[in-house]
């Protein structure tokens, strides 16, 4: 198997940029000697839920061996795996065959709402563009709203907004989110600089609970 087909793969396991990060270091790992293992119908399946980034790489190559009810059915039990890199293969794959299946939106719609990890809930509502449900506006219109929702998701539900309705309402959100990761660098980098220059001369003053030069 070539070193680009096993890299490929694991940029689609990954999604979003931790996932494709850490996928391409564990990718280049085992690329040099990389052999599909043949798994059966049943073992594609549980690949596809599988921690091991291998195991998940040989299950997606092999998908075409679960015949589309199969397929769809074995994707949607992975949406419930207990890693993030698992149930985002699963949602990426169920946006190629499935997105407008009313089984999968319903689920689709439930994860882009619940699951724990930003990058699943962000590829959710990518595939559900596709759908063309109109619960994915009710949806996002939450998320944008929610005040416990973090601000790279609120800008995916802005854009799935704007891309289904024609309206133009996230580019200014996503120029402030550029400025705010801007002001936070630069803050980051004069931090680094301070400590760098001070850290030697301070103690820790348990009185008021906070680090003090030394006297």
């Amino acid at each position: 198997m070539k070193k680009w087909f096993v890299l490929l793969f694991v940029a689609l396991l990954g999604g979003g940029g931790y996932y494709v990060w850490s996928g391409l270091e564990k990718g280049a790992e085992v690329a040099g000697d990389y052999e599909v293992e043949s798994l059966t119908p049943e073992g594609v399946r549980q690949g596809l839920r599988s921690s091991d980034l291998k195991t998940r790489l040989d299950a997606v190559a092999q998908l075409e061996k679960l015949d589309p009810p199969a397929r769809q059915a074995a994707l949607l039990e992975a949406l419930e795996a207990p890693v993030a890199p698992a149930r985002l293969t699963a949602v990426t794959e169920l946006a190629k065959g499935f997105a407008s299946e009313a089984d999968v939106v319903a689920r689709l719609l439930s994860v882009a709402k619940e699951d724990p990890d930003d990058d699943v809930r962000e590829a959710a509502f990518s595939a559900l563009e596709k759908s063309g449900d109109p619960r994915v506006l009710t949806l996002a219109c939450e998320v944008l709203t929610a005040t416990e929702t973090g601000l790279s998701l609120k800008l995916q539900a802005a854009s799935t907004l704007d891309r289904l309705t024609g309206r133009q309402t996230a580019a200014d959100l996503e120029g402030k989110l550029e400025e705010a990761e801007m002001a936070a660098d630069e803050i980051g980098m004069s931090w680094d600089e301070w400590i760098g220059a001070h850290r030697d001369g301070l103690v820790w003053d348990p009185e008021n609970g906070r680090f003090v030069p030394k006297e």
